[in-house]
């Protein structure tokens, strides 16, 4: 763990109270695109592909479109590109990254 500096009260106040934003704006809103949730950062680290169009493209899907596939085939294709073993670990994983990026949480 990196040396830190203590935080005065002024600082902290105000990191509780953005943190508090961000987390009532993704209370307030029920959907999440897909594309904000697999975007180039979680793909790259987490599959072979580089961004969103990439992933699906791979996928070779019926009529290009994913929301045609079933979930076996999903789950296949995502096993394929990813350490995940299914769509929704994928997706629970991806979930996880958001929430934590939109609470800017991963930048300590």
């Amino acid at each position: 763990m990196k040396n830190q500096q203590p935080i005065d009260d002024k600082t902290l106040q105000r990191e509780i109270t953005q943190r508090q934003e961000a987390a009532d704006e993704m209370i307030g809103s029920s959907a999440v695109p897909l594309g904000d949730l697999l975007n180039k950062k979680f793909l790259r680290e987490n599959t072979t592909a580089h961004n969103f169009e990439e992933f699906w493209d791979r996928g070779h899907f019926k009529d290009d479109d994913p929301s045609n596939a079933t979930p076996e085939e999903l789950d296949a294709y995502v096993a394929s590109v990813s350490d995940f073993a299914t769509y929704h670990d994928l997706l629970d994983a991806a979930s996880k990254a958001y929430i934590i990026h939109k609470l800017e949480l991963d930048k300590h």
